[in-house]
């Protein structure tokens, strides 16, 4: 019975460990992703000031020329967003990160006057990029899961599109995309000919971009259209904070966890005292000390820490890559957060066998060996 309690105590403990290691390391990977794929970002977009998501984006079309002879702003390019929400006759799947498939419409002769790839890099491995009368380019993932080349018809919302091109986009966070002409994409989401979702502004590197930033949206403000501007500084200064809150929501989580892993300690030690307190009187009878009495209770519930750790910490290295193939991403495994987990896990055994061990120690020898 004692070495049931003991795997179970084990196991509550491993547990908890395992639980902060995947999902702090899979926290870690993912701000990792998002950070490094906004860094190849060489420019900013324009979108509604009331939404941070170029799905739920709306602004007028002529905003561009606004845009455009503001100091420091190289190129404009209009983008129209929207939810692939049926391809090939049925809801997209995709095994990763981003399981869904984005629309994105642009004018061809709009990008032609980008120096850059635009918000993102477009690495051409089959046929040519969107040009006029073009009606699809998709993504090297998007080809493969479908099995599609250049020249076949992909069905996209009930509309059947020849595929022109086929790119290597250089994060999977843009291994999703499907890029149409913007006017076929309002036709197809049925959105007014006026509007667009965002504007891609790429700029001069000599000018800061904070500072076009703020001057697209004090124009526009003039204009009575509220706007943000949103620079790679700011996202990445934007996503740390949503990715901080987020850790601190998975410590709280967590914290279940771990308390359930130390009253587990904590039972099994105090069990197992009581069910030895004639064994702890002998002892003391032929010479121990308490101190050696408090030192071996200690030295068990630190062994369930030590042993519960390390399968807490090795279980979630594991689950952190495993999570890792899933969704397609790098997991970031800080030494740092092994260490931590670890000595969070012997600090609950010392924890959790301190109170038995205490009780153990105070024991008289002849009242312990009258009780067994």
């Amino acid at each position: 019975m004692k070495k049931i309690r003991t795997a179970l105590a084990i196991f509550g403990l491993s547990i908890s460990i395992l639980q902060i290691v995947t999902l702090l390391g899979m926290s870690a990977g993912l701000k990792e992703l998002v950070s490094s794929t906004f860094e190849m970002v060489d420019g900013m977009i324009v979108l509604n000031e009331e939404t941070l998501s170029p799905m739920l984006s709306s602004l007028d079309a002529s905003l561009a020329e606004q845009i455009r002879p503001i100091p420091g702003v190289v190129g404009v390019l209009p983008e129209v967003w929207n939810v692939a929400w049926k391809v090939e006759g049925r809801q997209p799947f995709k095994r990763g990160l981003m399981t869904g498939l984005v629309l994105i419409g642009y004018d061809p002769l709009d990008r032609l006057g980008l120096t850059g790839g635009g918000f993102f890099e477009q690495r051409l491995v089959e046929g040519r990029h969107l040009e006029a009368n073009d009606e699809i380019v998709i993504s090297r993932s998007v080809a493969k899961d479908y099995n599609k080349s250049v020249g076949d018809t992909i069905s996209v919302v009930g509309h059947s599109l020849v595929i022109t091109g086929i790119f290597q986009s250089h994060s999977v966070l843009t291994d999703n995309l499907l890029i149409i002409d913007a006017n076929r994409a309002r036709f197809i989401r049925k959105i007014s000919p006026d509007k667009v979702s965002i504007f891609f502004v790429e700029t001069d590197p000599a000018v800061a971009d904070t500072l076009v930033a703020r001057a697209i949206e004090t124009t526009l403000a003039a204009q009575g259209h509220n706007v943000k501007a949103m620079t790679k500084s700011e996202a990445n200064v934007e996503l740390t904070w949503a990715f901080q809150r987020l850790d601190i929501f998975i410590l709280f989580v967590s914290l279940f966890a771990i308390c359930v892993g130390a009253l587990g300690v904590l039972n099994t030690m105090l069990m197992s005292v009581l069910e030895r307190t004639q064994e702890f009187g002998i002892l003391k009878a032929t010479g121990w000390e308490r101190d050696h009495v408090l030192k071996l209770v200690l030295l068990e519930s630190v062994s369930i820490g030590l042993i519960g750790g390390l399968i807490g910490c090795v279980g979630g290295v594991i689950l952190v890559h495993i999570g890792g193939e899933l969704l397609d991403i790098t997991p970031a495994l800080d030494p740092l957060l092994l260490i931590g987990s670890f000595s969070l896990a012997v600090v609950l055994g010392v924890l959790g066998g301190l109170y038995p061990a205490q009780r153990a120690a105070r024991l008289s020898p002849m009242d312990a060996i009258r009780s067994g």
